[in-house]
């Protein structure tokens, strides 16, 4: 006959530390995208307050899979982000989430080590 009980305590011990993980991570992004939001919205120009006042974060997750996503529904967007020939880029978005991400790593890594120790 087997002893399962081994096997049932790993099982139960992986459940919890994937729990674990999950919720450390909705934490740090939901977080760090606030702070991410708010540095976009700071380098967003401002003629109306329109593009400014447009920013969205979403948090969304599915299975294992953590995501935010930062949108402005303003049609011009884009062309204020990148430039155009005629207008300079002020990349609003892009420098503060390719720093964020860095942030958001550094720190996800941080929290998770107050729940496992090597």
């Amino acid at each position: 006959m087997f002893d399962f009980s081994e096997f049932a305590r790993f099982q139960s011990d992986f459940e919890r530390k994937s729990k674990i993980r999950s919720e450390v991570a909705e934490k740090v992004l939901k977080k760090e995208g606030a702070a991410i939001l708010a540095k976009t919205k700071q380098r967003t120009p401002v003629d109306t307050g329109a593009l400014r006042n447009s920013w969205e974060m979403t948090y969304s997750q599915k299975g294992h899979e953590h995501k935010i996503t930062f949108s402005n529904p303003q049609d011009y967007a884009s062309y204020i982000e990148f430039g155009t020939k005629k207008i300079k880029p002020f990349y609003m978005n892009t420098v503060p989430l390719n720093k964020g991400l860095k942030t958001v790593e550094r720190k996800y890594k941080r929290e998770l080590k107050r729940f496992f120790v090597d």
